[in-house]
């Protein structure tokens, strides 16, 4: 997975940032907040045009998860139409999905971090709590 992270690595030095929201807007991706049912977040490309859907149900710090995660899949899987692979083929969508969520942890969780001296022994909830970010994100920052 060393490829995601050297990913993050060209955004960070081509824009200095790691917040989400702003790398969608320097990369031209639009983001769309609306009422998407069950749904927390979608990443759609329609003929060139980029754009992240996500669930106006959901507080600031989730909706920020939910857009790391879609950019990795912007990033990672622009050409990807996963309806069709899930109906078409026997592709499981649980490779991409995980390769999103890494692409989040790492952007959210630059690596160092966790030499932060506020975070020295900390357990992975507590470090969870504090950075707004779910656990499951958290413990991919460290495999």
């Amino acid at each position: 997975m060393n490829w995601i992270k050297i990913e993050i690595a060209k955004l960070l030095d081509k824009f200095g940032s790691n917040e989400p929201t702003e790398l969608a807007n320097y990369l031209g991706i639009t983001i769309i907040y609306d009422y998407l049912g069950n749904n927390n977040g979608l990443y759609i490309n329609q003929n060139g045009f980029k754009f992240i859907l996500v669930n106006n149900n959901l507080d600031y710090y989730d909706q920020r998860v939910i857009i790391a995660h879609e950019l990795g899949h912007a990033l990672l899987h622009d050409n990807l139409n996963m309806a069709y692979l899930e109906k078409n083929t026997y592709y499981s969508r649980d490779k991409f999905e995980y390769q999103a969520n890494y692409f989040a942890a790492n952007l959210l969780l630059p690596d160092g971090f966790e030499k932060d001296i506020e975070f020295k022994d900390m357990k992975i909830e507590q470090i969870s709590s504090m950075v707004a970010i779910p656990i499951e994100l958290v413990k991919l920052k460290f495999i």
